[in-house]
């Protein structure tokens, strides 16, 4: 397991490895997670789907595959919120690189 620590402010993306992403689904209303940005049905970016701000679920915008937030919340790691300052509980191994990636514009976060 690895712990990671990040500031809202200036990050809302992680890589882990070469290659497996997460995004901070951060909406209104409900807790924040750190969602696989894959999506398991064909691999599409999941924070350039549309989410649904009454019940969280967030569509995947390449193939309308929607991801409920209890759906979300199984494939998503521990975290929590503190201000800005995120916290998630990542299962990988301690010693596997983790990048924080500065600030992307996440349209899954956005009243569209």
């Amino acid at each position: 397991m690895k712990v990671i620590h990040f500031d809202s402010r200036d990050q809302n993306f992680v890589t882990v490895g070469d290659h497996e992403r997460y995004f901070l689904l951060d909406r209104p209303g409900h807790a924040p997670l750190m969602c696989n940005d894959t999506c398991p049905h064909r691999g599409g970016p999941l924070h350039l789907g549309t989410s649904d701000e009454r019940t969280g679920a967030v569509t995947c915008p390449w193939h309308e595959t929607t991801y409920t937030r209890p759906a979300l919340e199984r494939r998503s790691p521990a975290t929590v919120r503190v201000g800005t300052r995120i916290t998630a509980v990542l299962d990988i191994p301690a010693d596997m690189p983790v990048t924080l990636d500065r600030k992307q514009r996440i349209l899954a976060n956005e009243c569209l």
